[in-house]
């Protein structure tokens, strides 16, 4: 057994001294049993032996199997001798005696973490009940937990008996926790009746408020213990505080509708529960049946016995969220409970305290609850028909925004139906059709019932409505890319050119945003087969330009439409090197997209202008050069078609950072590019290698290799410029075999 340091040495000269006496004893016998305890008192004193037997106890729950049993056989020894513990003060009989004893250790080991003990802990203290003896004196520690309190946890009969007896006190409690030793034994009815015929106080609260009325919900349902308590309670403590409240205000009622049972809430009900006191959050019994339970038949009982009582039921009483019964149960979709409130007389019209209705809780679901919609339209009461369809709550939503923004099919068609209206705006200025349109699953079935249904009763919906953002409804469907509901928008005369106000922002902008300038294009309109929403926007004005200075030539440019731009670069005053915030034309952005030969071959003879440089000072062939390898496959004749155009073009255009079209070409190891543009006049002489960072990451080897001598003619810089971007090709090459080669 593992002692304490500090009692090791100590404590092992006692327990040598009893190894030697047990060895020499017949416990069989009951003189050498005397003789045996004689021994023990004259060369043990009292305090050294609650000491051992304290020691003890720490190691009898122990895994380790050894330390255990040494601990079970020492405990064993001293109680088959007879050993009994007396304490060498003498106190007033009845009086608590501060003492830590072996007994007290087990009791608060699991009773302080509110775990109950384990059967082996009982049976261990009922052992050492047989040493500690002496029931007039009822030892206590500092907790207050005590010898009596230890017994009601153990079930100990006899020392219950014994106790109470001797003149103890049923009613003391636990220190701060508070705990009464009827709350202990109060799910075993037999020691609970031997307390209440002792005196003990059925209204004694505990530190949380909680009396034993409390505790019997936490016991099954199934026995008529409750009414024993009622019975069996002395005379001075009735009538039962059946209404006392915990600290939080919930009364025992409440807690037995929270846990669904019957008998004991019959029980209650019976002997003079209100059935309308709130707790704290003003949640009443009936806000915890519909909040917890999903028992129709406890809610019914609840009903029958308070009117056979005639007892009224306050339906619709409010929690302090400003919440009913029924509004608890239809967010938890009890759809029989919300029928028989709605018989019962519950309000479907009571909004809560952000003025949220029961209709708004139904529809702000994103499963189909157009059942749950239709029980509140048919069932309710006929004092409160007909149900209001179009109530705001606080941020002005009726239930059709949250029903559209929920994408609820079935429960919008059961809307409309019953009269909600189609154009209501929110505090933030939205419709519904703002709010199905601003997500990106829309769904399209939903939007055109929409119209559909409105039509057919004559309901006007306003399509180009802006919100507080001033958004209209295509500004979000461009926004999410919602094809389909652009095409269907602009069939219903959507105005594409309705700009933001705060921004100057139009649709056009919308498309922008979607496109990466400097990347590749979102592949929104890139299949030529569903180019409807861009033909739709044919009717934008093609000179339009947003705060961004955004055309529809840029967009058309940008999203390779080159029928488009067939149709349209024939129109008069039309701009076609319209140039935006940062400068690019329609050409810029024809080259920074999806390569589309035929569109940047229309602009070119169009009167593109070669030569414009955006505000990073890049030209179009700044653009080319700096496409990534193999993204453009027959560059050969895009650069020929770029020099082939009449008038001269700037090959030698250096950009902010100070490149030129040479210089990004030979980062980007383009051999093809080079040769046009040596050929077309590039300038050796000014020629610098461009720095490390603008190289690929795979060239970066490459370009430690690019040191010319300082006489290096210029036919020998331009052929080992060659010699390099081709040795970088190879690298490229050879590193791309490496990896794609399979594994052995």
């Amino acid at each position: 057994m593992c002692l304490d340091k500090q009692s090791n040495v100590i404590l092992d000269n006692r327990l040598e001294k009893l190894r030697r006496l047990r060895q020499t004893i017949n416990f069989g016998t009951e003189k050498e049993r005397l003789d045996l305890l004689e021994k023990i008192n004259s060369k043990i004193q009292p305090e050294e032996m609650n000491s051992l037997l304290l020691e003890a106890v720490k190691h009898v729950s122990e895994k380790d199997n050894e330390t255990s049993e040494i601990a079970h056989e020492f405990i064993d020894f001293v109680v088959n001798s007879g050993y009994e513990y007396k304490p060498a003060d003498v106190v007033e009989a009845g009086k608590p005696v501060l003492r830590v004893t072996p007994i007290l250790y087990l009791a608060r080991k699991d009773y302080r973490t509110g775990c109950p003990p384990t059967a082996n802990i009982m049976a261990m203290v009922i052992k050492l009940f047989n040493i500690y003896k002496n029931f007039n004196v009822n030892y206590t520690d500092e907790a207050g937990l005590t010898h009596f309190h230890a017994a009601c946890m153990a079930r100990c009969k006899h020392v219950i008996e014994k106790f109470l007896e001797l003149g103890q006190d049923p009613n003391v409690r636990v220190g701060d926790i508070g705990d009464s030793p009827l709350i202990m034994v109060l799910s075993n009815s037999w020691f609970a009746e031997l307390l209440l015929r002792s005196g003990a106080d059925p209204n004694l609260a505990n530190a949380k408020g909680l009396t034993p009325l409390h505790y019997l919900s936490t016991f099954e349902d199934d026995d008529d213990w409750p009414n024993v308590l009622f019975e069996l309670s002395h005379d001075k403590y009735r009538p039962l505080q059946v209404n006392a409240k915990n600290n939080s205000g919930d009364v025992p009622l409440l807690y037995a509708l929270k846990r669904g049972h019957k008998k004991l809430t019959e029980i209650l009900l019976r002997q003079g529960a209100n059935p309308n006191l709130d707790n704290q959050n003003g949640m009443t019994p009936l806000h915890c049946v519909c909040a917890h339970s999903a028992d129709v038949d406890l809610l019914r009982m609840f009903y029958d016995i308070n009117e056979e009582l005639h007892q009224t039921v306050h339906t619709n009483a409010k929690d302090k969220h400003g919440r009913t019964p029924l509004y608890l149960a239809l967010h938890r979709d009890m759809r029989q409970m919300v029928k028989f409130l709605l018989m019962a007389g519950a309000d479907p019209s009571i909004a809560c305290g952000k003025g949220v209705t029961p209709l708004h809780v139904v529809c702000d679901k994103y499963r189909d609850s157009s059942s749950l919609a239709t029980i509140l339209l048919q069932l309710s009461h006929e004092r409160f028909r007909p149900l209001q369809i179009n109530p705001q709550d606080k941020s002005g939503n009726t239930p059709l925004h949250m029903a559209m923004a929920r994408n609820n099919k079935n429960l919008v068609k059961l809307l409309l139906r019953h009269g909600a209206r189609p154009n209501i705006i929110n505090k933030a200025g939205r419709t519904p059709l703002h709010m199905l349109l601003d997500r990106q699953d829309s769904d399209k079935e939903l939007l055109r019932l929409f119209f559909e249904i409105n039509e057919a009763k004559k309901q006007p919906v306003r399509i180009d409505g802006r919100d507080k953002k001033c958004c209209t409804p295509l500004h979000l469907a461009m926004i999410h890319g919602n094809r389909y509901a652009i095409d269907l928008l602009m069939t219903k005369s959507a105005d594409p050119n309705s700009a933001q106000e705060k921004e100057s922002t139009s649709v056009l902008s919308r498309i922008r945003k979607s496109i990466e300038v400097d990347g590749e294009l979102e592949d929104e309109f890139d299949d030529q087969n569903n180019l409807a929403p861009a033909r739709k926007l044919r009717k934008l004005d093609p000179n339009l330009a947003n705060a961004n200075g955004t055309t529809l030539l840029h967009v058309y440019s940008m999203i390779d439409c080159y029928q488009q731009l067939v149709d349209l670069l024939p129109q008069q005053l039309l701009d076609i090197n319209a140039q935006d915030e940062l400068g690019n034309t329609p050409l810029h952005w024809a080259l920074s997209g999806k390569y589309d030969k035929l569109l940047i071959e229309l602009l070119l003879w169009s009167g593109a202008d070669r030569n414009a440089a955006n505000i990073q000072g890049q030209r179009p062939l700044h653009y080319i050069c700096k496409r990534k390898d193999k993204e453009i496959r027959d560059i050969h004749d895009l650069m020929e078609l770029f020099f082939e155009i009449d008038g001269e073009v700037e090959v030698d255009a250096i950009d902010n950072q100070g490149l030129t079209p040479l210089q990004l070409a030979v980062a980007n190891a383009r051999p093809d590019m080079i040769d046009i543009l040596l050929d077309h006049g590039a300038d050796l002489s000014k020629f610098v290698f461009p720095n490390a960072s603008n190289f690929a990451e795979r060239f970066k080897n490459c370009f430690k290799m690019c040191r010319f001598p300082k006489k290096t003619s210029k036919e020998k810089q331009s052929g080992y410029i060659m010699l390099i971007v081709k040795v970088g090709n190879l690298l490229q090459t050879q590193c791309y075999a490496r990896c794609c080669r399979p594994k052995e």
